[in-house]
């Protein structure tokens, strides 16, 4: 081969070896900014989450005040009833915890 071929085949070597590297830079730049998205998304998604969970916690400590108060007022309520109660909305807290994206 004479040495002219052979610079031109080096240039066009160094050619497509840039345009791949930029390739892979391009792609690394977008699979960065997928990441990126799916990151926000994963973060409101627990957001909303951890909300949902103060809004039941809010909730369940309302219905007990509620219930307390009910069985002040009538005395003749057994403790049994409000416990039960108390149990049921306290498993359903657990059941809420426990829902949500691994960690």
């Amino acid at each position: 081969m004479s040495p002219e071929s052979t610079e031109v085949l080096q240039s066009l070597f160094q050619g497509m070896a840039g345009k791949l590297q930029s390739m892979l830079q391009v792609r690394k730049t977008q699979v960065l900014q997928a990441k990126s998205r799916a990151s926000r998304k994963h973060r409101k998604q627990i957001a909303k989450m951890s909300d949902d969970l103060e809004k039941e916690k809010s909730r369940r400590d309302e219905l007990i005040v509620a219930l307390r108060r009910q069985y002040a007022a009538c005395p003749e309520k057994s403790q049994r009833e409000l416990d039960k109660r108390l149990t049921e909305n306290n498993e359903l807290l657990e059941k809420l915890k426990n829902i949500g994206p691994p960690k």
